[in-house]
């Protein structure tokens, strides 16, 4: 796959035409499924941080999978779908290359019962929607966002904690970097 830093990464999934939507994003550096914690912070800091990002009418639809955060997930739920909540996530297991991270959005959805992540709860912050776990989990197939009421394939971009798209993902995307 094509590679960059995660700037490059995003520069060009934004900058992409709706013709290559979805962009995906593969961040092979926390991959939980070949030895990272799964639970670093500074992909999502970073991605909302971009102004492009900060407004639910910015034109855009970026999913960003996932943080673990249990404390996060106990917030979301009790407060429930539709509930504005400020939640802090990641950062337990591997603190070096950020601290946790703080959301203020609403919850979009809520799953119970996932084999991986037991649970998990998107936060909508601006036009981001931040899948967070009580355990850490890889998203790997279109399943794993569908069950949560997110739609990959008409998103503009959707970053993933993997080394390499897997084959149903990569199937779905239009282009991607690593």
């Amino acid at each position: 796959a094509p590679t960059g830093s995660f700037t490059e990464c995003l520069d060009t999934a934004i900058k992409s035409p709706s013709a290559r939507r979805p962009f995906f994003i593969s961040d092979s550096g926390d991959n939980p499924t070949a030895g990272g914690s799964g639970d670093i912070t500074w992909g999502l800091t970073r991605l909302l941080e971009r102004s492009e990002f900060k407004s639910a009418d910015a034109g855009y639809t970026v999913i960003y999978a996932s943080v673990p955060g249990p404390e996060a997930i106990e917030t979301a739920v009790a407060a429930g779908v539709g509930a504005t909540v400020t939640v802090t996530a990641g950062a337990e297991v591997d603190n070096l290359h950020a601290p946790p991270v703080t959301l203020t959005g609403r919850v979009h959805s809520i799953k119970h019962g996932d084999r991986d992540a037991v649970t998990e709860v998107v936060v909508q912050v601006g036009c981001v929607f931040a899948i967070l776990t009580k355990l850490r989990k890889p998203y790997h197939k279109e399943k794993d966002f569908t069950d949560l009421d997110l739609k990959p394939r008409d998103a503009d971009v959707v970053i993933v904690k993997i080394g390499y798209l897997e084959p149903e993902l990569y199937d779905m995307q239009k282009d991607w970097m690593l």
